[in-house]
């Protein structure tokens, strides 16, 4: 059986081909294909709390881009250029940095691992604009 033909059997389960393996994206692990396996998975409470880490995390960048967009409508009339998601990153980026106690400026010692697998930071200075929403 195809890897694609399990994600098309299981839909809703977050599950994804990647590098032409099956992934569970709310486990973050590498599946088999074997039927049995797959719906023992599906069914283990790691991958039932996985999917509900998922549907939090989803609701959270919506309610993000909700405030940025409602932000935008009072200090930026004419609206961002830039695309909701890569606002929303660089929002949640900004906020663990102040949660960790990190300032702004050592952003520089983990852009490379931050933008390896999601979107392109700006420079710290900008970043530093973002306080004030967040706050």
């Amino acid at each position: 059986v195809s890897v694609e033909s399990r994600v098309k059997q299981f839909p809703g389960e977050h599950l994804v081909v990647s590098a032409g393996k099956l992934f569970c994206h709310a486990c973050r692990e590498e599946l088999t294909t074997k039927m049995s396996v797959l719906k023992s998975h599906l069914r283990s409470k790691k991958h039932v709390v996985g999917k509900e880490k998922l549907a939090e995390r989803d609701k959270r960048e919506r309610d993000i881009a909700a405030a940025l967009k409602k932000h935008d409508e009072c200090h930026h009339p004419k609206g961002e250029i830039l695309p909701e998601s890569v606002r929303v990153f660089r929002v949640k980026v900004v906020t663990a940095f102040l949660k960790a106690g990190i300032p702004l400026n050592k952003i520089e010692n983990f852009r490379s691992i931050l933008e390896e697998t999601a979107f392109r930071l700006t420079d710290r200075r900008h970043l530093a604009d973002l306080i004030p929403f967040i706050l």
